[in-house]
């Protein structure tokens, strides 16, 4: 009889936790698609949301039945993890490439600053005769 209880109760969690890997996975797949359009307006968003179905998940999580949670929802974890790796690339290419325009813009600017350009008196005021 105390197996039946153990089992009921490792169950029980796991049932009611897969709605919410569900959110946190549908919440990475909307992020993948709107990092592929190349916009970067709602990262902050998706991090809000990220950081809540977290939380809703580690409500469930106890030392005691972490392993038999991420044992049987492990497909679901896999592919949660996958989308996070993704994610992060998509994210990982983009602060490269912000970087390298910055560097690009810096070094433009101080070429600029030392060829004179922008020198006190390089600009001359014609008089109207």
């Amino acid at each position: 009889m105390e197996q039946i209880q153990t089992s009921t109760a490792v169950n029980a969690p796991v049932s009611v936790i897969a709605p919410h890997l569900q959110n946190l996975k549908d919440i990475l797949m909307e992020e993948r698609e709107h990092l592929s359009t190349g916009k970067m307006d709602r990262l902050e968003s998706f991090a809000r949301k990220k950081m809540q179905a977290l939380a809703q998940i580690n409500m469930f999580v106890s030392n005691d039945s972490s392993h038999e949670l991420a044992k049987a929802n492990e497909e679901e974890l896999r592919a949660i993890d996958g989308l996070l790796r993704e994610n992060m690339k998509k994210l990982n290419f983009r602060i490269a490439a912000i970087g390298e325009i910055t560097e690009t813009i810096r070094t433009a600017v101080k070429d600029a600053e030392s060829d004179g350009t922008y020198q006190p008196g390089s600009f001359f005021i014609r008089k109207r005769k």
